[in-house]
């Protein structure tokens, strides 16, 4: 008796890992394809750097089909940067992925306000950049920032300036830390930089995704049913 009791625990175990290890669907959490104004739909915008005279008509607004960080073609030749962020709460949730889908619109792209810089300078390059707070804004951490061609890959800066992208390209899903799993608090940011007088980024859609957290009752009835199954076939 008691070795069939050993060989029920043992087969309970087995069950019961099978049940945590089978695979599990993401669930869409967020999405937003930028159809109307990110204000509109909960972001907060900013636009930052030199906006005196003619550059203050940069701006941040809507197609009807994409959002574009608009350096305006009068701009003046300085950084300028743009930014929309909101929460999105993670609650219920783990394994949080992110995708954003973003194109140029220029047909060039430059990288260095001073062309004379002969190696790389983070501090003078154009962007795109993703990032994520697990503590509701007071802190970023950097997810993906692409200094070329958006490509929806993580890029160094570049000396040569590059050709734009006019195809939107999304990143497929990048993955947060386990501090973005759970957390009401999250906050999701999307910033680019530019620095000559007329350049731009469409932003066509972002989604947030995660794997839904089972309850540990439906852990527990779970577990039972598994000891359901042994004691018949004994």
């Amino acid at each position: 008796m008691r070795a069939l009791n050993c060989r029920s625990v043992v087969l309970m175990a087995a069950a019961l890992a099978l049940l945590a290890s089978a695979p599990a669907n993401a669930d869409v959490i967020f999405t937003d394809s930028f159809d109307v104004d990110p204000e509109a739909a909960g972001w907060s915008e900013s636009v930052t750097g030199d906006l005196s005279g003619a550059a203050a008509t940069s701006s941040i607004y809507s197609t009807g089909s994409a959002v574009v960080m608009d350096k305006s073609a009068n701009g003046a030749a300085t950084d300028t940067t743009f930014s929309i962020a909101r929460t999105v709460s993670t609650a219920g949730y783990e394994s949080i992925l992110i995708d954003l889908t973003a194109h140029q619109c220029n047909t060039t792209y430059e990288n260095f306000s001073e062309p004379k810089y002969e190696t790389p300078k983070p501090d003078q390059c154009d962007w795109l950049k993703i990032e994520y707070s697990t503590d509701g804004g007071a802190t970023f951490e950097e997810l993906l920032v692409d200094y070329g061609q958006w490509n929806g890959l993580d890029e160094t800066p570049l000396f040569t300036a590059q050709p734009g992208n006019v195809v939107a390209t999304a990143t497929g899903d990048l993955s947060l830390s386990a501090l973005a799993d759970d957390n009401a608090g999250l906050v999701i940011r999307i910033s680019t930089r530019f620095n000559a007088a007329s350049e731009d980024y469409l932003l066509d859609e972002v989604s947030v995704s995660g794997t839904a957290i089972p309850e540990p009752g439906v852990l527990a009835l779970l577990g039972l049913g598994a000891v359901g199954v042994i004691r018949r076939r004994r």
